[in-house]
Formats: structure tokens, sequence, C-alpha cells
């Protein structure tokens, strides 16, 4: 059956189903494309699946093909070449013989030369198997079968020829086996499009496989009847979203490993983030965020500690030579201005002052007799010699005012510089017995004496007892912090590990919840289409055992495929009058047999099947008699309509 109509079966119940969601719709159409497209849809832009075109128009007609004869040599019970000539047309032939005659070997040799392989053989031990060749005839061995073969075309083709053959000392699955058509090239089954129908349709039926339709176990017995259905577009769907799911499944198992293994390190630890993560990870949903930053240093008061270690680490203190610059211009002023006598200035000072004051009179009484001494003469000579003193004493007096500014600048650079030295204090909960000399010196450099003079002396004395109690400050909390996250770091990269794997497994859950619900409705579709596909077998079965049941009191019910995976069966229901029970459990041995010829049939007679033809080697050896005169009306029902 061609998959697109299968694939237009899905849409169609897709489309009929208001509550499905959209998201798991696209999936099930992925699934039933390809393993390519499927995994698209696990993508964050996954694209859009486009329903199929329906299927229109006439549809290929099957390749029909009638036995015209087998021949084997060497083969099983037939040494020398004997062939055995069938009619290529509806009808029955029989083939009759006392045992040992060949009449299962022409059979085997059919069975043998389509699938590579026989029923009767295939569960049985090597020693069996190594006695297939005739013993009279043991040089080589060969097959060939001819068919009447009719084409989709509607030409006639002579002859079709599939066979085997096996060298001098070759086994058994040492065989070549081909197959052509008359006037093309040689191919095998394959080639010639019967690998599948063989599978779906197999035309031959022996004694052994009757009596183990129902001994092989239920999911071969699944299986035998699931392949005439043509869903294996479905099973694979199936089988792809199965298989999608143990994959998304792995990355909570895995991460749900990591998480144990985590917190068995974690717990084995002192450190306070560790009880903080433990507590995170306790139970779902989980703190992965918080779990997080803990473990990278944030969110948590032993972070804090660390963080404050390294930043008592790293505290930057005046240099050496800023300190030695403002102590140098302190002592430069100090000197200049002892240098200006304070006597010099007062005396500058006073006579500025007095000259000013005769200028002032000079101004108004031009040539008369100074009016201190009575003896010179203020002229403009007096004036411009009284001036120039004036200037020079101004001059004076503002170098001095100069050096004065000077020293205060220096004085205000020292109280910057102790103001940068900072206090120090340890995190809560550590000692660091450096900060207590730190703590002193600071306290000498802050105390400048009262004298000014003593200043420059002071504080470099001071600056260098900081610099090594700071030396010492840093270096100890750097090693604590070093310390600190020396532990932590093994169980940080622990914790860190777990996040990610937690995170991709909360991102695989989303669309593991979308497989399941897209497996659950393909299962679902898949139980409607199957029954769909079943209901006419069934009643063509019906019909069959109700021909070859004759005296048996169980009537067939239904038949059903149910469940997956490795729990597929196949129940089978029935009833005896009006009492319904399970129709194999009550069923006699001729009774099963009868059973699986009608299950066999509908299945090997499929309108879809290229074979016109039923083996059946001693299909009938443990019916009572009228389960055999049921079997014959049933042959002859064939034979009269079946192509």
């Amino acid at each position: 059956m061609d998959a697109s109509t299968v694939e237009n079966e899905i849409w169609d119940l897709i489309d009929q189903d208001p509550d499905l969601d959209e998201d798991v719709a696209l999936m099930v159409a992925a699934a039933l494309r390809s393993d390519d497209e499927l995994a698209e849809q696990f993508g964050d832009d996954a694209p859009p699946v486009t329903r199929p075109a329906p299927v229109s128009g006439p549809q290929t007609t099957p390749v029909t093909a009638y036995i015209r004869s087998v021949t084997a040599r060497g083969f099983r019970g037939i040494g020398p070449e004997a062939t055995l000539q069938l009619n290529p047309f509806p009808g029955i032939t029989v083939v009759s013989g006392r045992n040992g005659s060949g009449k299962s070997s022409f059979a085997e040799a059919i069975e043998f030369a389509l699938t590579g392989t026989s029923y009767r053989w295939k569960e049985r031990s090597k020693h069996w198997q190594d006695s297939w060749r005739n013993i009279h005839q043991n040089i080589d061995a060969a097959v060939t079968v001819r068919f009447a073969l009719v084409r989709d075309d509607g030409k006639h083709a002579t002859d079709l020829i599939v066979a085997a053959s096996w060298n001098d000392g070759d086994g058994l699955y040492d065989a070549k086996l081909w197959a052509q058509v008359h006037g093309e090239p040689a191919t095998d089954v394959a080639g010639i499009g019967w690998a599948q129908p063989l599978d779906i349709y197999r035309p031959i039926l022996s004694y052994e496989e009757v009596g183990g339709v129902f001994e092989e176990g239920q999911a071969a017995f699944y299986d035998r009847i699931n392949r005439l259905l043509a869903l294996d577009q479905v099973n694979d769907a199936e089988a792809r979203l199965a298989a999608a799911l143990k994959e998304l499944k792995k990355p909570a198992t895995e991460a749900e490993r990591e998480r144990k293994a985590m917190r068995a390190q974690l717990e084995d630890s002192d450190d306070p983030r560790a009880a903080q993560v433990l507590g995170f990870t306790k139970r779902r949903p989980f703190k992965t965020a918080d779990a997080e930053a803990t473990a990278v240093g944030t969110g948590s008061a032993a972070a804090e500690t660390v963080s404050r270690l390294r930043g008592i680490a790293a505290v930057e203190l005046p240099t050496i030579a800023e300190v030695g610059a403002l102590t140098a211009q302190l002592r430069d002023a100090l000197a200049a201005e002892a240098d200006s006598a304070g006597s010099l200035f007062d005396a500058l000072s006073q006579r500025s002052n007095l000259l000013q004051a005769a200028i002032d009179w000079q101004h108004d009484h031009v040539g008369e007799t100074c009016p201190v001494c009575g003896q010179g003469t203020l002229d403009a000579q007096w004036r411009e010699q009284a001036q120039q003193e004036i200037a020079e004493s101004a001059q004076l007096l503002g170098q001095h005012q100069e050096l004065q500014q000077a020293k205060r600048a220096a004085q205000e650079g020292i109280r910057r510089l102790t103001s940068r030295v900072p206090e120090l204090t340890a995190p809560a909960g550590e000692q660091l017995s450096a900060l207590t000399g730190y703590a002193a010196a600071r306290a000498t450099l802050a105390a400048l004496p009262p004298d000014v003079a003593e200043w420059p002396d002071h504080v470099d004395t001071a600056f260098l007892q900081i610099q090594d109690a700071a030396t010492a400050v840093t270096d100890q909390s750097r090693s604590r912090a070093d310390e600190l996250d020396d532990a932590w770091a093994p169980l940080a990269g622990r914790i860190l590990g777990w996040v990610e794997q937690q995170r991709k497994a909360e991102r695989a859950d989303t669309q593991k919840n979308r497989a399941t619900h897209a497996l659950e409705w393909l299962r679902h579709a898949s139980t409607t289409l199957r029954d769909r596909r079943l209901d006419p077998i069934v009643e063509r079965t019906r019909d069959i055992w109700a021909r070859l049941r004759q005296e048996s009191d169980v009537d067939l019910g239904t038949v059903t495929l149910t469940g997956a995976g490795n729990r597929r069966r196949v129940d089978v229901t029935g009833s005896i009058g009006d009492h319904e029970l399970g129709a194999m459990s009550v069923m006699s041995q001729g009774e099963l047999h009868a059973l699986a010829l009608a299950l066999f049939i509908p299945r090997a007679t499929a309108e879809a099947s290229p074979f016109r033809f039923l083996i059946l080697d001693d299909p009938i050896q443990a019916m009572d008699p009228a389960k055999i005169e049921g079997f014959l009306g049933e042959l002859e029902e064939l034979a009269k309509t079946a192509r």
C-alpha cells in the first residue's frame, strides 16, 4: 500500500481530533516521515510538516505470478534432477505420494528459492541443517522455480525464474540466489519487487508452520498478522517516537545520578555554602539558580567572607614616593619660613606704614620741612625714594606670604594622606592577627605632633610602619581567601556541572511530554487503522473457520492485536453456546490447526499479493475427517474465485 495513503489516513485522524495540540500533531507527522524530520521537531525553530498530496488516479496493479514448474537436484529427498510440472492457472493441484517420495522436498525447494530459508530448518540444530544435501547427489545442488508472470502493464512475460544453487562443499546458506525475468538482466527477489510481499503475504505453509503459529509466541503471531495490514510506516513512526523518548529520558537520569553524587560530596564538607546547596537540591522543584549563585560566589555569607578578604588583600595605600614628596614639601616650607625672620617682617611693616603716612602728608605740603625731624625737605626726590622703599618692602612681604601658603598646603596634603590609610576589620568569624599591628601603626600616623616642624619625621616613620603592617595584613587575607577558595572550588565545579545537566533535563522534559503525547496519540490512531484493516480479514477468517470447524463447538469471535513492544499479542475470542471465552485456550490440536489455516488463507490470498498460488504441505494431518471435508470445500471455493 502506498505510504502516502497511510500518512493521509493519519492526517484525517489528526483533523478529526480538535483536542490534539498542534505541536504534538506536527511531531506525529514528522515521525511518519523520517528520523531527521522528527529530530527537527525537537529544535527551537521546528519547520512545519505539510500533509502529502492525496493519492489519486488508478493504483498500480500488483504483479501476478503462477508457478509453472519446480526443478531440483541434490536437495533434501531429491537426488538426480527431477521436475514437478504444475498448471499455471487458477485451480487446485494435489501432489500425492508415499512418505519419503519427495513431496515436502519440492515444497521446501520453492520456499528456499524464494526466501533463502525454510521454516522447517530455521530453528533446528546445525546437524539438521547440515543434512540438507541428498546423499545420492552430493557434488552440486540446485533449485529452479519457473513462473508464468503477468506484469502490471498487461504484457505477458513467457518466463520468470527464481533459483538457488550450491557448489560442492557449500553449506546450506552459501547458496547463490537469483531471479530473472525473461529478456532482462538477472537480479534477485528484491529486484523483482517480491522481498516485501514474501514477508507480508507468504504463500507457503508447511505442516510444521501450521503447528508453530501458536507455539512461536504471541509477539511473533502478532507480527505475522500485523505485517498484512501494511502499517509499517505507522510502526516505524511509533518506533522513532519510542526511541526519541528513550533518549529524552537520559538527561533526567544522568542529572539525578549527578545530583546524588554531588549531595554525597557536599555532606562531607563543613563549608556553610555546602549546607545551603544541600537545601536547594533536597526536593523538587530544585532551586538551580540559587545553587548556581552559591557555587559562583554570590548570595552566601561564605562568599561575602571571601569577597571581603579579597578586598583587604587588594587595599591600596599611598606610595612611598607620594609620602616623601609631601614631607619634603613641608620641610622646605618650614626652612624657608625660618629664613625670613619675624623681626624683619615687623620692621618692614612699620617702616612701610610710616613712609606711606609721610607720602600722604607731603602730597598736601609740598616743599615744606619734615614735620617729624624738622630738617629735611619732603620734595619730589624724597617722594620717589620713599615709594621705591615701599615697593621693596611689599615684595619681601609677598614672598613671605607665599612661603606660609606652601607650608599650609604641605600640611593639608599630609592630612589628606593620613585619611587615605583605611581602617581594616576582619570579616565576621575570621581572625587576622596582623590587623593589630596595622591598627597601631595607623593610629600612630593619625596622631600628628602639635609642632608642625615634627610632622615630616613623624609621618615618614609612621608610614614605614604602616607599610610593613599592611603587607602582613594583605598576605594573611590573601592566604585565607585562597584557602577558602581552594576548598570550595571542587565542590563549586561539581555543583555547576549538575546545574548544567539539570537544566538540560528540564529542557528535555518539555520535549519528552510532547513526545509522550505524540506516541500515545499515534498508538491510539494505529489501533484505529489496524482495526479498520483487520476487520475484513477477521470477517474472512470467521467465514473460513465456519467452513472448517464442522463439528467443533467453538464459534470464533474477534481477532484483536493489542499491546506494544514486548507485550504485543493477538487476542482471539470465541464462544461455546452462550459462554464467551478465549478461543485458543479450549481448542484441540486439530482445531488450532484449522484456526491457523483460517488465519493464513486470508493473508496469503489478499488482493495486494502478487502470488497467485498457495503451497500447503500436509495441512490436514491433525484434522479429523469433518474438518478435512470443510477444508477441501474452502479450497474448492478458492479455486473458483481466486485469480
